[in-house]
C-alpha cells in the first residue's frame, strides 16, 4: 500500500453502506476549498440513512457530510457537541471550509493539540505538500488556515492551491478514520 493509499483508506468494515458512501466520497475529484454548495444530494441522503442504521457518531456523521461539501449538515453535529475536542476540531474544519477565516481560527484555538495532529505529518507523503508544509515539524492546524485562506484568495500558484485542496480533504478523511479507530474520543449517537 503506498503513501497515498494509506492516508485515504476507508475505515469502514467492507460491504456496509458507510464504507460503500464513503468509498464514492473518496473517489471523487478534489474538491474546492470553498464549496459553493453540497457536491451530491444522494449522498447527503444515503449518508443519513446510513448513519442512522448504523448508528455511527455524530463527528462521523459531520466528517462524513464535510466530504460531500455539505457543510450546513456538518455545522449541526459540530455545534451540538461543542467542546468535545474532535467536534471542535470538525467545527474548524466547516468554518475554514466555509471560508469563514476568523472562525475557523478560533474552533482551532478551542480544539487545542488535538491527539490526531501527531499522527498527520507521519501518515503524508512529502512529496504531496505543498513547499511551506515540507518543513512543519508537526501539523499547524493555524498556519494551515492561512494556507487555504491564501490559496482560496487566488494568492498561490495553481499548484500549491490544488495540493493545499488536496490535502485539506486528505485532512478531513484523517479525522474521519481518527473518529473510526477511537470511538471513545467520538461523541456518541
Amino acid at each position: 500500500m503506498d503513501d497515498k493509499d494509506k492516508r485515504m483508506s476507508n475505515p469502514f468494515v467492507p460491504g456496509t453502506r458507510l464504507f460503500q458512501i464513503t468509498e464514492t466520497l473518496l473517489a471523487r475529484d478534489t474538491p474546492p476549498l470553498v464549496p459553493k454548495g453540497r457536491w451530491s444530494a444522494e449522498a447527503t441522503a444515503a449518508i443519513e440513512e446510513a448513519v442512522s442504521a448504523e448508528a455511527a457518531s455524530p463527528t462521523i456523521l459531520a466528517a462524513l457530510h464535510l466530504l460531500n461539501d455539505d457543510l450546513e449538515r456538518a455545522h449541526l453535529p459540530a455545534q451540538q457537541y461543542e467542546g468535545e475536542q474532535t467536534a471542535d476540531y470538525l467545527h474548524l474544519l466547516v468554518h475554514r471550509r466555509e471560508g469563514d477565516w476568523s472562525n475557523a481560527g478560533y474552533w482551532m484555538r478551542r480544539t487545542g493539540a488535538h491527539p490526531l495532529y501527531a499522527e498527520l505529518l507521519t501518515t503524508l507523503s512529502k512529496d504531496d505538500m505543498p513547499e511551506p508544509i515540507r518543513g512543519w515539524d508537526h501539523w499547524d492546524a493555524g498556519a494551515f488556515i492561512g494556507l487555504c485562506q491564501e490559496a482560496d484568495q487566488g494568492r498561490t500558484d495553481p499548484g500549491a492551491a490544488a495540493a493545499i485542496s488536496a490535502l485539506s480533504v486528505m485532512e478531513t478523511a484523517a479525522v474521519l478514520g481518527w473518529c473510526v479507530r477511537n470511538p471513545a474520543s467520538a461523541v456518541s449517537g
